[in-house]
């Protein structure tokens, strides 16, 4: 199985990203908004193990303000790739952490564009399970179709420069090669 979390860490570690089309989310918003739910997750699983009530609503880390506000607050790629890091690391922690707790039925309002896909109540563990199973792997996707061609994939290493070009031959001071003297053909003898 493949780690959609370190994938993603190393993508938006990479950088080299293109434009994105009109209308969708910039390689610092995915970056962003990915950063920003998984602070999100983290909140609402330290409070199921407390044993607060709580719930979670994803609405806020998908506006643009608050996405392009973290990205500022961050520093751009490179310090959204740390801050991934770091949440990663928890989230990684809590799942664990989180035991038969993690069965806890936590009021849920996860939306997707203009569509709310899940409104009601999940097994907050699989929440988490959504996120790095489904959520990650489908931003990850996004950030792969924002890299150029030619930058290639994150973990290819930089592309080597291309030989220099030689110079071109000095022109030489030399006659050019005479070339052998062809025979005319001679006619033939004529008899008689």
């Amino acid at each position: 199985m493949t780690d959609a979390y370190a994938e993603l860490i190393a993508e938006v570690s990479a950088g080299r990203f293109g434009a994105p089309a009109p209308g969708q989310w910039s390689a610092e918003q995915i970056a962003a908004h990915v950063a920003r739910n998984h602070e999100a997750l983290i909140e609402v699983s330290e409070a199921v193990l407390r044993g607060d009530q709580v719930c979670y609503d994803n609405r806020e880390v998908t506006r643009d303000r608050v996405l392009d506000a973290y990205v500022t607050a961050h520093g751009g790629l490179a310090g959204l790739g740390d801050r991934l890091a770091v949440t990663v690391t928890a989230l990684r922690e809590l799942v664990a952490a989180l035991a038969e707790t993690g069965m806890t039925a936590v009021p849920v309002r996860i939306q997707d564009g203009a569509d709310v896909v899940v409104h009601q109540p999940m097994p907050w563990i699989k929440v988490l399970e959504i996120d790095r199973d489904e959520h990650v792997p489908r931003h990850l996707a996004q950030l792969r179709a924002l890299r150029p061609a030619e930058a290639g994939p994150a973990d290819a290493p930089p592309a080597a420069p291309p030989p220099p070009v030689a110079a071109p031959a000095p022109p030489t001071t030399t006659a050019p090669p005479t070339q052998p003297a062809t025979k005319r053909p001679t006619a033939p003898d004529r008899v008689g």
